[in-house]
């Protein structure tokens, strides 16, 4: 039996009633829907290069997106939203990410209407029309697209994958996970991955697909069904066993310089970009190859072999579902489209690290802080790829994986961070002819081809809602036209201040405030040694520009896209009335698609969700589990205490809090008597402060006291621990966090539920508490 949780998927006998949603399905189309309609399974991967694959040129083995694209067609001009969440908004509903609501990601959604985090009632997902036309559905892997604050168990589940049209769901809510501890749902019931060291997310979700495929088969066989598989992976943290990595080992010694170069003359050689497309060069802040030490060089190109091996092991599991496709007689007639990424080649990894997020959360660190932190606390390079770091590759990997481009994942402006991948097969209707498609098309373009082969005509109305008109255009013309001209007139793209606007075969970009490859989202921590906040920054002017960022100085460029690929030569002097009439339709494509105000998603980075005042107060018995950390108290970076009331027998063991993972977070614990602290800061630092001898046994009450020695958030911190009134322990943090520790880890009382916080029992994680805890008591100070 195939590795993973096997749970019963609901019964596909009832697929066809009502989904779990507010919303019912979509009434049966006027026109009647041939017999013979194909199945449709979309499989879209996670912050995936260009330049990756070595079925466009790169050095990754992909043999499920070689296979697809051999069995089809491919597109070199396809193009995905930049960012995760407006990506998916946009490929499932069809219409323009600001459009309905998710012009960033959804933890840094705000109040006005384009960056809501909401997918609108009137922007029905590809799921709930297709219901109407007696389709089955199923979605696995990461889903994106829910409010932060509607993500615990509790829910409200109107915005869950089954409240916007999916019949039944299999992954993670969040924006990433531990690829060997994932806080998963079924549904909406949250569930628990084995304790078990061959377990992997991306193996479970294709477990779980083809048993799906299974039980429909079997309940269901002459139902058509949509699956969107969606696996999370390759985004950091990049996980996976060590025997892929190894494949990859010495693959990549030659640096990142040359494998752009030499990825670059593949692309030209096999016809997968134009002969005459100029490689644009490497970013002044990324070092070169052979700038670094030879003991870093060792470590980055680990780094890597470690993404590599997670990318085909991905692309993997990916081919499992089509197997089954085959196996069950299906494959003939499903129409698949795999999407190689949902937008370019992470840069979030910065100069290379042990932890993904340290970035996001504005603390740089060196190279060599992260091979010492690696070797002294992990083991060495060994760790790396393993469930007990986090690693992100050097940005600069995510540049060359992005050959020929200008950018990478979050800049809208340019193909780095657009441009995607795209194969398309459906052996009854699409006929392999080997030529490339170079059609300029978009993601939400992906519903319209739908509707059109099933010959629907979008929904007017839905449960009583109007419905928006769709923004994307049917890309079905290009199956068997591959070189008609593009019906996609035009397209405009922006994230985080970064936009353009497509029309025509011109494109006009801007750049936009910021570099995804310097850290300068949060407070800007210089680990160790000063620390550096925003506005008092030694180094503003070279970092923190965005700051005093204003959209309308901003210089835009101009390019031919008949003669200029990849975007090289800025054409703006030359051609001013063509650059004006181009910024005139981004300007209307702003107003008509909630994009203003521009760069509205930075403004939660400034100012982040506002939280409650010093006093608040919060109880949480023993049965609180499963809390997503976006929900709980801020522990982490704001001076609070923390009460534990709790009855203790001898010799007790267990955790009392947690928040976080091995990754980042906080545990409260006691092992075999002795009482723990632990401020896990980033798996760079790992502060403990410990009672000198076990607690006797009995009813205790325990404080913790964090205290920004700064008096600012991210700044460095006192700990200090108490046992019934009396101080026992004290220590100095040299950071705290100031945004999250972890994407989608939790706040748990009486265990340490997903990824342990603390090495010191992660293999006998939950470690649940032995005794019996009464209150936890926070309040902050």
């Amino acid at each position: 039996m195939a590795l993973g949780i096997m749970l019963a998927a609901p019964g596909l006998a009832d697929a066809a009633q009502a989904p779990s949603t507010k919303m019912a399905p979509v009434p049966q189309n006027k026109s009647p829907v041939p017999q013979k309609v194909p199945n449709i399974l979309i499989i879209m991967l996670d912050d995936a290069g260009f330049a990756q694959s070595d079925t466009v040129g790169g050095a990754i083995h992909t043999p499920t997106l070689t296979r697809v694209a051999q069995t089809g067609i491919e597109y070199n001009a396809f193009h995905a939203a930049a960012i995760s969440s407006a990506t998916r908004a946009a490929l499932l509903t069809g219409r323009n990410h600001h459009h309905v609501g998710n012009g960033s990601i959804t933890e840094i959604s705000t109040d006005a209407p384009g960056y809501n985090g909401l997918i609108p009632d009137s922007a029905a997902t590809i799921p709930r029309v297709l219901h109407g036309q007696g389709y089955a559905s199923a979605a696995f892997g990461k889903w994106h697209n829910t409010p932060p604050d509607e993500t615990s168990p509790k829910g409200p589940f109107t915005h869950w994958p089954t409240g916007y049209g999916f019949d039944h769901f299999y992954g993670f809510l969040g924006g990433e996970t531990d690829q060997y501890h994932p806080r998963l749902y079924n549904d909406t019931h949250p569930i628990e991955p084995p304790n078990d060291p061959k377990y992997h997310l991306t193996e479970d979700l294709a477990a779980q697909a083809v048993r799906w495929l299974d039980e429909h088969q079997v309940k269901a066989p002459q139902q058509p069904f949509f699956m969107y598989w969606a696996p999370g992976a390759v985004h950091a943290p990049h996980q996976v066993f060590k025997e892929w990595a190894d494949k990859y080992k010495g693959k990549f010694d030659a640096g990142w310089d040359a494998y752009r170069q030499q990825t670059f003359e593949r692309q030209k050689a096999m016809g997968w970009i134009p002969a005459d497309t100029v490689n644009v060069p490497r970013p002044a802040e990324m070092p070169a190859w052979n700038s670094l030490s030879a003991q870093e060089r060792r470590f980055q190109a680990r780094l890597m072999e470690v993404y590599a091996g997670f990318l085909e092991h991905t692309d993997t599991q990916a081919g499992k579902v089509i197997d089954e496709l085959e196996r069950l007689g299906l494959r003939d007639n499903t129409l698949i489209f795999y999407v190689f990424s949902d937008n370019g080649a992470s840069a979030e990894g910065m100069r290379g690290s042990i932890n993904d997020l340290v970035g996001l959360n504005g603390i740089t660190t060196t190279p060599e802080q992260n091979m010492k932190a690696l070797a002294d606390m992990y083991g060495g390079e060994q760790a790396l790829g393993g469930p007990k770091v986090a690693e992100h590759y050097n940005a600069a990997w995510a540049w060359a994986g992005e050959s020929p481009f200008v950018g990478t994942k979050l800049v809208a402006g340019y193909f780095g961070g657009t441009r995607v991948a795209m194969a398309a097969s459906w052996p009854a209707k699409i006929k392999h002819d080997g030529i490339v498609r170079t059609q300029f098309h978009h993601v939400d373009d992906i519903a319209p081809t739908i509707y059109e082969l099933l010959h629907i005509d979008p929904p007017k109305s839905v449960a009583g809602v109007a419905q928006m008109p769709l923004d994307g255009v049917s890309m079905a013309y290009t199956f068997d036209q591959p070189t008609a001209p593009t019906r996609k007139a035009q397209q405009y793209f922006e994230i985080l201040g970064s936009r353009a606007e497509y029309a025509d075969g011109w494109i006009a970009s801007v750049f936009g405030p910021r570099k995804p490859w310097v850290a300068d989202l949060s407070g800007l921590i210089s680990w160790p040694g000063k620390l550096s906040y925003l506005l008092h920054n030694p180094w503003l002017g070279d970092h923190l520009g965005w700051l005093k960022w204003n959209p309308q100085d901003d210089q835009w460029a101009l390019y031919d896209l008949k003669h200029d690929y990849s975007q090289s030569h800025d054409l703006a002097a030359e051609h001013p009335e063509k650059l004006a009439a181009l910024k005139r339709k981004f300007d209307e494509d702003a107003r008509a698609n909630n994009v203003y105000p521009l760069g509205e998603a930075l403004s939660e980075a400034l100012h982040p969700r506002h939280e409650a005042p010093s006093g608040t107060q919060w109880h949480f018995g023993a049965d609180t589990t499963r809390l997503p950390e976006v929900m709980a108290p801020n522990i982490r970076s704001r001076d609070n205490r923390v009460t534990v009331d709790a009855e203790f027998g001898p010799n007790a063991n267990g955790v009392l809090y947690a928040m976080g993972g091995v990754s980042g977070g906080i545990s409260l614990y006691v092992k075999n008597g002795v009482l723990s602290y632990e401020y896990n800061g980033q798996g760079l630092v790992r502060t403990r402060v410990s009672t000198p001898k076990a607690l006797p046994a009995g009813h205790h009450a325990i404080d913790v006291d964090l205290k920004l020695t700064s008096g600012r958030r991210a700044g460095p911190a006192e700990v200090t621990l108490s046992v019934d009134g009396h101080e026992v322990g004290k220590a100095e943090l040299p950071f705290t966090v100031p945004m999250l520790f972890t994407a989608t880890e939790t706040f748990d009382v009486g265990r340490d539920l997903g990824s342990p916080v603390s090495l010191d029992y992660f293999e006998q994680a939950p470690f649940a508490f032995s005794g019996k805890i009464n209150d936890v008591h926070i309040v902050y100070r």
